[in-house]
């Protein structure tokens, strides 16, 4: 599975790109082999040249290869350069038992 790259796309957000392939090629989906590759994405900080981490509390992302969202955003983070990038596959124990509804339609979270 090969991973992409972060990149500015909108002051102030970063957007993190992935590309899931197999050998080198986008992964193929169908009914006999993989059907479905989904994960969520929480706990997105970014490192400030400083050194310093910023967390975003609200930065969740839903990626599907099948549904082609291969993007996350970290909406809301401040302009500037930033160094590295951490994040958590899946959701901490406290959000994954979190009631769903809670979360606006459309948003990474919410069951829809």
């Amino acid at each position: 599975m090969g991973i992409g790259q972060a990149q500015n796309i909108a002051t102030p957000a970063l957007r993190l790109d992935f590309r899931i392939t197999s050998q080198g090629k986008p992964l193929a989906m169908n009914p006999d082999g993989i059907s479905r590759f989904d994960f969520l994405l929480s706990e997105i900080s970014l490192q400030k040249e400083s050194g310093e981490w910023l967390a975003g509390e609200e930065w969740f992302a839903f990626i599907s290869a099948g549904e082609g969202r291969l993007s996350a955003d970290t909406k809301g983070s401040p302009p500037g350069e930033f160094k590295a990038v951490r994040f958590r596959v899946g959701l901490d124990p406290k959000t994954d038992f979190a009631e769903p509804s809670q979360w606006p339609p459309g948003h990474p979270l919410h069951p829809d």
